[in-house]
């Protein structure tokens, strides 16, 4: 009995498997056999055009009962183009009045006249202010005052068309006329101006031809009256043409005197719209910082501040305080340019003779003071306290400092120096050589010597604006 179902197919062993059908003889002039092409799927372009075979749509018929309204008004504002006409057969509705002609429609966005409004009637038009009455002809007063306004009127016409017309022909380079102020009419004529005013001591003309104010202290008559007194200003040379630097900046070579001193230089003009020509570099800007609280005066006159503004001249500077001189052979300086400025800059506030005498004897008493005492620290410094290199302690009120020859030489010849900040603060740069002992104990025992490097001593500093001078060490 089989296991397979009935309906199951087995192969027949005694049954040969079916042939295949017969093939054709190949045709010896076909062509060789290829696979069939893909067909190439081409989108169809959009179109109104009613796909072949199927008719236009009929449209679409309005639904039963709906009717379009016959009086239906145009929107509020709207108006027919120029040129319209209605068309044939057409009829506005019933209670439609046309507008009277020349009747303009009312711009977008005009808002209807409130309900219950009435128009004016014809020929209305709104009250204005009135007229004053006339009373004869007009006074002499007036006629004369419209004559004259005419005139002003033409000569404003007339000078403004002038005016212009000067404005576009004149050069660039060519200066303009000064009609106020102080300036030149040329840059030549500037620089030649402001070096005779100096000369002549005519502060107020020179002042204003360099740019001055009135709160400048050393550019007065006074001080370019003893600068003149010191180092007069002579032989003037102006060059007649001007470097240019652009169109309202120029360079004017001068050579002049002051006192024996020969100056050549070049200034710089500029050229203002109502004053004329100027120099920008007239005046120059000389630095006093240094010498504050020192009572300084620059030609007999106290400049108040710390950088002041002069003419080119000779100036005397003068210290107030007694105890300073200038570190300066001499105390009248030519100052007439940038180079001569630069000098200055070095030029510092010294002691007297008499002065670095008391700063060296303050400073050796002091000093004298702290060698005497045996604690570990002084107000000079020199100090001990802290564990030596050995690892050994310092025994408190040990210590044995002594002035060497050295120090002493040192002590003799200090050198005092102003502070720049303070000027009257003066202090010394000069190393002073002491020589110090002390005991110190080393795990139970005690030692005693010289150190190879004691404590440093500190700076002296002694005020010499203080009414009693003291040394303080820092």
């Amino acid at each position: 009995m089989s296991d397979a179902p009935e309906n199951s197919q087995q192969p027949d062993p005694d049954r040969s498997p079916p042939s295949a059908p017969p093939r054709p003889a190949a045709d010896p002039n076909a062509e060789p056999f290829s696979e069939p092409a893909e067909p190439q799927l081409v989108e169809p372009e959009p179109s109104s055009e009613a796909p072949a075979g199927l008719a236009p749509s009929p449209g679409l018929e309005p639904p039963t009962g709906i009717q379009p309204p016959a009086d239906l008004p145009p929107p509020q504002g709207y108006a027919p183009p120029q040129g319209y006409a209605p068309p044939q057969g057409y009829a506005p509705p019933q209670g439609y009045q046309a507008p009277p002609q020349g009747y303009e429609a009312p711009p977008q966005g005009y808002d209807a006249p409130p309900q219950g409004y009435e128009a004016p009637p014809q020929g209305y038009a709104p009250p204005g202010p009135q007229a004053p009455q006339r009373r004869g002809g007009l006074p002499t007063g007036a006629i004369i005052g419209i004559v004259a306004g005419a005139v002003v009127l033409l000569l404003l016409l007339v000078g403004g068309v002038f005016g212009i017309g000067s404005l576009i022909s004149r050069g660039a380079s060519e200066p303009l006329s000064p009609q106020t102020g102080s300036g030149a009419a040329t840059p030549s004529a500037a620089v030649e101006e402001f070096l005779h005013a100096l000369a002549d001591g005519d502060a107020a003309t020179a002042s204003a031809l360099a740019g001055g104010t009135s709160s400048d202290r050393l550019l007065s008559a006074e001080v370019l009256a003893e600068s003149n007194a010191l180092a007069p200003i002579s032989n003037i040379e102006v060059t007649a043409d001007a470097d240019p630097r652009g169109d309202y900046d120029v360079l004017v070579s001068a050579t002049f005197d002051v006192g024996e001193q020969t100056v050549q230089r070049d200034f710089r003009v500029w050229e203002t719209y109502e004053d004329g020509w100027e120099l920008s570099d007239g005046l120059m800007y000389l630095s006093l910082s240094g010498f504050d609280g020192l009572g300084l005066t620059v030609n007999g006159v106290d400049p108040d501040e710390d950088h002041a503004t002069i003419f080119p001249g000779a100036y005397r500077l003068e210290l107030g305080e007694d105890a300073f001189r200038l570190d300066s052979d001499d105390d009248v300086f030519v100052l007439a340019s940038d180079d001569d400025l630069m000098t200055m800059y070095e030029l510092r506030p010294a002691l007297t003779e008499d002065a670095t005498e008391t700063f060296r004897s303050l400073v050796r008493a002091s000093l004298e003071e702290c060698l005497a005492m045996t604690a570990l620290t002084t107000p000079c410094g020199l100090d001990v306290s802290e564990e030596l290199s050995d690892g050994s302690v310092p025994v408190p009120d040990t210590a044995q400092r002594t002035l060497t020859a050295e120090g002493d030489a040192t002590l003799k010849t200090l050198e005092p120096t102003s502070s720049y900040d303070t000027p009257s603060l003066v202090s010394t740069h000069d190393f002073i050589r002491i020589a110090t002992s002390i005991e110190a104990d080393l795990n139970g025992e005690r030692l005693s010597g010289e150190l190879l490097f004691g404590g440093d001593l500190r700076r002296p500093y002694v005020d010499f604006a203080d009414e009693q001078p003291v040394v303080v060490w820092e």
